[in-house]
């Protein structure tokens, strides 16, 4: 095992948590975006934008691992990057839906807040994972 070999694996953390930290904050801007949709200054009333984001994200930290969004082949082109983010994105999103139904947070689910949900969460988390899967210059390989 040579000296590249043996730091592999950090380098694959490292890469990934870049990822992970990008995917939050487009996960966190699809929330803001929303909160204003329906007339919620998510900073005048951070408190329900919190309440609106931490389903979504405790989702994505299960599913994006589980369906290999953090792996290198989701990162080695542009249609994989599409395909592992929108599986991954799908069941988070399933998942975000069954976590806001709990009494835990408010809001609910339905049909139409899935189908919704799904479409414009991939509108903030495709073009992210796009630029990773293009541009080498990111650091991400």
């Amino acid at each position: 095992m040579g000296l590249s070999t043996g730091f592999r694996p950090r380098l694959d953390l490292v890469d990934s948590a870049k990822v992970a930290a990008g995917d939050v904050a487009a996960l966190a801007l699809f929330v803001i975006v929303g909160e204003y949709t329906h007339g919620i200054s998510p900073f005048e009333y951070p408190n329900i934008a919190l309440d609106s984001f931490l389903p979504f994200l405790i989702a994505w930290l299960i599913a994006a691992p589980l369906t290999g969004a953090y792996s290198r082949d989701a990162r080695s082109s542009i249609r994989s990057a599409a395909v592992y983010e929108t599986v991954a994105w799908f069941f988070a999103n399933a998942l975000g839906q069954l976590i806001r139904a709990s009494p835990y947070f408010h809001g609910g689910t339905g049909k139409e807040f899935f189908v919704i949900s799904f479409v414009y969460g991939l509108l903030f988390l495709l073009p992210w994972r796009i630029a990773v899967a293009r541009w080498k210059p990111l650091g991400i390989e």
